[in-house]
């Protein structure tokens, strides 16, 4: 069958990992037992037992297509034999956050989850590579030791104008401003395998079958070598202007940023994610105790003056003082961005501006503040990791760094320039 076939039989997911596997045989994958959604995976027993240790692993008509893949909201779980692991799987499609993003994306066809059994492999470290839409020379790779999900990841920056790789702690800084940082030649002890990746990472966007006008992420792991699967991740665009040279005042600059916006910039209201990192809970809960004696209403008046919001912004006051910062998660904080939603006149042209973006409060970044047409992750590490990786496909514009609009307020208007290469945003 051709690829668009099996896409059909088997899911977007799993038909390209057939294609890759086909169509060149030396890219490392495990070996697999594909079943066609809505077959009974029972029927395939005997050829899964040979696999030996497996993981069931989710495929869908939904999963993997273009900038609404569902990546990540679909279960994968260790293949025990029974019955139950495999309902595990398919029962995630009728979970909460499945259901949430389907409704914000327009999906409204029939959700049809399928399995199939992958062999386990014997990797030791976890990775994601994606080549950077905009600049073609540049790619992204990401990873971390398979049992270690607490580490903050090992992050690297490959560069095919100098072909090495520079490790970095901030993203937009090393694209920008890499002189200094920690560079490695490929063939070095800590990076050797990851030249191997990069190699069959190429080998794979060149096929065929992947030229459809997107960069693609590659899931691989490491020690050794092998691949998992490919997703796309946002089109291929090149500018045609570029902000390199631009004087302005009172500006802020995001050194990453995809979406390219018209070169006199696309006007925006922001809205500010004021639930930050611990510093600001801290600080916050220390106000929320000076005024616990206090009257709601009152104790949120004062916080929010302490706070310096605006009156747009007292959901946010609302929800501290009555709530201990230490838990601030979830569902309630998507309640309080929903409010702060509703009350703007135009919220589909906003601009989403958070603080702190690791395991921002337990609620995926692409599923709380969903109309905005632009996203700022301050930091924005592990954008390759399946929450934060929809988030920078979900919005038009996804930028990352360490500034912050601090002169502006939820509802404040301001313009966006991005050449996809860094930002700008400015009063408007």
């Amino acid at each position: 069958m051709s690829l668009d076939e099996d896409m059909v039989t088997y899911g977007p997911k799993v038909a390209r990992l057939k294609y890759v596997n086909e169509t060149d045989p030396t890219v490392p994958i495990e070996p697999y037992v594909l079943v066609p959604i809505g077959a009974d995976w029972r029927d395939y027993r005997g050829e899964i037992n040979k696999l030996g240790d497996c993981l069931v692993r989710s495929t869908s008509n939904v999963e993997g297509r273009g900038r609404v893949g569902f990546s990540g909201l679909f279960k994968s779980v260790n293949f025990d034999g029974s019955e139950k692991s495999v309902q595990q799987v398919l029962d995630s499609a009728q979970s909460e956050e499945v259901q949430r993003y389907a409704q914000i994306h327009g999906v409204t066809e029939p959700i049809k989850l399928g399995v199939f059994f992958h062999k386990k492999s014997e990797s030791t470290q976890n990775w994601s590579m994606v080549r950077h839409p905009h600049r073609p020379e540049i790619i992204f790779v990401m990873g971390r030791p398979v049992n270690v999900r607490s580490d903050v990841s090992h992050n690297y920056v490959f560069d095919e104008n100098t072909g090495g790789l520079t490790r970095t702690d901030d993203w937009g800084a090393q694209v920008t401003h890499p002189d200094g940082l920690q560079h490695y030649h490929l063939d070095s002890p800590p990076v050797e395998q990851i030249n191997e990746a990069i190699t069959n990472y190429k080998k794979t966007e060149a096929m065929p079958g992947f030229q459809d006008g997107f960069t693609r992420l590659m899931e691989f792991g490491l020690h050794p070598f092998s691949a998992y699967q490919w997703t796309p991740f946002r089109e291929k665009e090149v500018a045609d202007w570029t902000l390199r040279g631009w004087a302005l005042d009172d500006f802020v600059i995001y050194p990453l940023s995809f979406g390219i916006t018209p070169s006199d910039g696309v006007p925006l209201n922001l809205v500010r994610g004021i639930f930050g990192g611990l510093d600001v809970q801290f600080a916050v809960g220390a106000m929320r105790k000076e005024f616990s004696h206090l009257p709601l209403d009152e104790a949120t008046e004062k916080l929010a003056e302490r706070m310096g919001l605006n009156q747009v912004e007292l959901p946010y006051a609302r929800y501290l003082a009555k709530h201990d910062t230490t838990f601030i998660r979830g569902a309630h904080v998507a309640e309080v961005f929903g409010e702060i939603s509703n009350s703007l006149s135009d919220r589909r042209n906003s601009l989403f501006h958070i603080c702190f973006s690791y395991g921002y409060y337990g609620e995926d970044l692409d599923l709380l503040f969903p109309d905005s047409r632009a996203l700022v992750l301050h930091g924005g590490l592990e954008f390759l990791s399946h929450n934060r990786f929809r988030a920078m496909q979900h919005y038009d514009y996804a930028m990352s760094g360490d500034q912050e609009v601090v002169t502006l307020k939820t509802g404040d208007r301001l313009r966006l320039f991005s050449d996809g290469r860094k930002a700008i945003i400015t009063e408007d």
